[in-house]
């Protein structure tokens, strides 16, 4: 932070200060920060902290509030580049995603929960749920109706609302159409408001609006370019009323929401966004927000992202839009600072996905050291993008925290290509787990106790990749001459059973709900069958505890997640490749065994592992030194003689180590096994040469003909010298 702005903000004295009943907040004059306009947001924290008014709240929690503050303005353009411009708030990270599918579902009028619940965005979640709509008094309603909500009141105003199902067309007042329409053909008019407040409508709704209405104004400056037609270009402006104002976590949701929807109108109505402006009613912080946002307000804002709309000029309606015309570039928020949510404002899944970088969470210390998470669905591979960089971060600097990610599931998605593992599950440091079939009946995506094997639908057995599972390999990166600069990497890193998969069913879902029928019918109402990389991620995190409930009882009270992933990989199953480079890019390394994972960890001439480097493990007789490369010498760990019985045997071995974040290998090591006078490499089987690629390598050698084997970690190259490198070696050896 620079030292004007440093004297400008001033330490946070926090809401400790005690006001008495009687007393008024008096609002201060806006500070002046010519740098960001996203300290007009900062401030505003600050005062609410410094002068807010403590009061009781409908959640119990508390919150210290003002009134009226002053307004936020946000421009939408830039006057001499012509770039759109969304305010992002950058001192902590928005759940874009969830912002734009949320506005699209607002514009389509839905009244059910369910078009985001299927997207992976679970804000309205808790206010559909059988329990809530229950204690509001709408137990008549189908979980996810949330009732004349924002959407219908925009499209619908006024229409009689019966149920989620019903088709409203034609019915009550199309605001949103007679905003368009105003806008393109009365700019002047006074009354082009947009309205979400219903009160003949509240008591029907899940949630009354908190974001009431915004009204819309078309200026006409003297120095606005003139049109092909000889007619003036127009430049919109719009301003939100919003009565209730969380501002931790709702008011940055709202700002680009409602910036998001003026962009929308002025390429719909061929404007140009000047301006939003936000008007709040009760702005208020919830007293356990206080911390993070004391943290929060003392950050230097960043740019604001450039805004990029895809939409054809030839479709220009306020109607079908889609995610995919919505382009974000350069958002660079600050790391994430976890507050809780309020079940009625925005659902928890809003605090897992609002800081993808994973930084919010404070581990020290640690309540649990396993994630499982199913990240941002993609419908294009994507490279190794900055999700990915923040999760490889977050593994390298707590390395004793597992992450595991659930592959997707677009392996049959239209022009899905040959590989789709892309984004958060391209990262080198987490478990990318994909989907095998299982033993249960099935027709290849569904449970089915009896199967018409078809073409198109084959069951799919244990040892087959389901057919809906993500492949691998990342996608390469490649120069602007489209050359390959960096190749793919091996993905997902193990499968395991997600067909026809049977989880106990939510209480919230209605006996009559459709994902009770869509992956196969059970028998038993408390159950339901599920299909999907997502049904596998659990079932490995499960595996992953069983894991290090062993290696507690066996010592290692603080295992790496490196050392956690060496064990579940070195007794993976490929069937494609039982012998060889013992990989794939279907099943990865292979088909999760954890019985054969947790032998592996009691003590035995068979089988064995080292953790090196972990720093987290008191004592353990495994514990080795890092490895370390300096200026004359290269960092090498070798293992002691390992005895080969006789008779015909296979060795398996497997390196692995948390890798600095990066598209590239930042510290290049190899896996080494050496025999006689025979050795073989990591993921090469038996050809020469050395996988510079992955940081997770295997090797499987059958018939060893040699009486000992030698396992060695050797770096090839650090991007540093003198830095160090943790890593994880798992071995066995199984008679043939």
């Amino acid at each position: 932070m620079s030292p004007s702005a440093t004297t400008e903000l001033g330490p946070a004295s926090g809401p400790d200060v005690q006001l008495k009943p009687e007393e008024t907040p008096t609002h201060k004059a806006p500070r002046q920060h010519a740098s960001h306009e996203e300290y007009q947001y900062l401030d505003l924290i600050r005062d609410i902290l410094e002068e807010g008014e403590h009061r009781p709240d409908r959640t119990g929690t508390g919150t210290y509030s003002i009134f009226a503050p002053n307004q936020l303005r946000f421009r939408l353009s830039d006057k001499n580049t012509g770039k759109l411009i969304l305010p992002l708030l950058t001192t902590k990270r928005v759940f874009l995603r969830a912002v734009i599918a949320e506005l699209l579902w607002f514009v389509a009028g839905s009244t059910t929960s369910t078009p985001l619940t299927e997207q992976g965005i679970k804000i309205w979640d808790g206010n559909g749920s059988r329990e809530y709509l229950d204690s509001v008094g709408l137990s008549h309603r189908e979980v996810g109706d949330l009732g004349p909500v924002y959407g219908f009141q925009w499209r619908h105003f006024g229409a009689e609302y019966k149920d989620a199902k019903t088709d409203y067309t034609g019915q009550g007042v199309d605001q949103l159409a007679e905003v368009v329409h105003k806008l393109k053909n009365n700019p002047y008019d006074r009354r082009i408001i947009l309205s979400a407040w219903n009160p003949a409508d509240l008591k029907k709704m899940a949630l009354p609006p908190c974001h009431m209405f915004a009204q819309f104004y078309v200026s006409f400056p003297k120095d606005a370019p003139t049109k092909a037609d000889g007619s003036k270009q127009g430049t919109l402006h719009s301003i939100l009323y919003q009565r209730s104002c969380d501002m931790g976590l709702g008011v940055p949701f709202n700002i680009a929401s409602y910036a998001l929807l003026t962009h929308m109108l002025a390429k719909v109505c061929d404007l140009i966004p000047g301006t939003f402006t936000h008007t709040m009613g009760d702005a208020h912080v919830y007293c356990d927000h206080v911390d993070a946002l004391k943290l929060q307000i003392e950050r230097v804002p960043k740019d604001f992202p450039e805004l990029v709309i895809e939409k054809s000029d030839d479709d220009l309606s306020i109607d079908g839009w889609r995610v995919e015309d919505f382009k974000v570039l350069g958002y660079d928020p600050h790391k994430g600072i976890a507050m809780k949510i309020r079940r009625t404002d925005y659902e928890v899944d809003l605090i897992l996905h609002e800081n993808p970088n994973l930084h919010p969470v404070d581990l020290a210390p640690y309540v649990a050291q396993i994630a499982e998470d199913k990240w941002d669905p993609k419908t294009d591979q994507l490279g190794y993008d900055q999700d990915a960089t923040t999760i490889d971060r977050f593994i390298h600097e707590h390395q004793d925290l597992v992450i595991l990610i659930a592959a997707e599931n677009y392996a049959r998605e239209r022009n899905a290509g040959m590989s789709q593992i892309s984004d958060n599950s391209a990262a080198k440091n987490c478990i990318t787990v994909g989907a095998c079939g299982s033993t249960r009946s099935n027709d290849g995506d569904r449970y089915d106790p009896n199967p018409e094997e078809s073409s198109t639908n084959k069951a799919v057995s244990s040892a087959d990749t389901a057919r809906f599972s993500s492949r691998g390999p990342t996608k390469p990166s490649r120069d602007p001459q489209g050359q390959i600069v960096f190749p793919d990497r091996i993905k997902p890193d193990v499968v395991a059973p997600g067909v026809a998969v049977l989880p106990a069913a939510s209480r919230v879902v209605s006996l009559y709900d459709r994902v009770r029928e869509r992956d196969g019918v059970s028998s038993d109402t408390d159950w339901l069958f599920m299909s999907g990389t997502s049904m596998a991620t659990p079932l490995v995190a499960g595996c992953v505890a069983l894991i290090r409930e062993a290696l507690q009882k066996n010592g290692n009270q603080h295992s790496s997640a490196a050392l956690v992933k060496a064990l579940l990989i070195n007794r993976a199953v490929n069937y494609s490749s039982l012998t060889g480079a013992g990989y794939d890019h279907e099943s990865g390394f292979g088909r999760v065994d954890v019985s054969s994972t947790i032998a592996m960890i009691s003590r035995s001439p068979l089988s064995g592992f080292v953790d090196g480097g972990n720093k987290l493990e008191s004592s353990s007789v495994y514990d080795v030194s890092a490895l370390r490369e300096t200026l004359t010498t290269a960092g090498t760990w070798e293992s002691p003689a390992i005895t080969i019985f006789e008779g015909r045997h296979k060795l398996v071995a497997t390196l692995v180590y948390p890798d600095p974040p990066g598209e590239r290998l930042q510290n290049n090591v190899n896996l080494i096994v050496r025999a006689g006078n025979s050795e073989r490499h990591g993921n090469m089987g038996s050809e020469p040469g050395f996988d510079h690629t992955d940081n997770v390598e295997r090797v499987i050698w059958e018939d060893l003909s040699s009486k000992t084997v030698t396992i060695v970690a050797q770096v090839q190259a650090f991007t540093r010298v003198s830095s160090e490198q943790a890593f994880a070696i798992a071995w066995s050896i199984r008679a043939m």
